[in-house]
């Protein structure tokens, strides 16, 4: 069995450009007007989230 072993490197590409280049879906435009885009805020540690219920009320599974 391979193991492929976490390098510690970047992707070459972000998770926008290759959802944009293989799905054709553009993640940062907003779900509501499809013409402004979304921007990070603010980043929640999973921990915290799993502890504060956060994931359950954005309906993440995390099984």
């Amino acid at each position: 069995m391979d193991v492929e072993l976490d390098t510690g490197e970047r992707p070459a590409k972000s998770a926008r450009d290759l959802l944009l280049e293989v799905a054709g879906v553009d993640i940062s435009l907003c779900p509501v007007c499809k013409t402004g885009r979304l921007v990070v805020v603010s980043r929640m540690l999973p921990e915290l989230a799993e502890t504060t219920g956060a994931a359950k009320a954005a309906g993440l599974d995390s099984s």
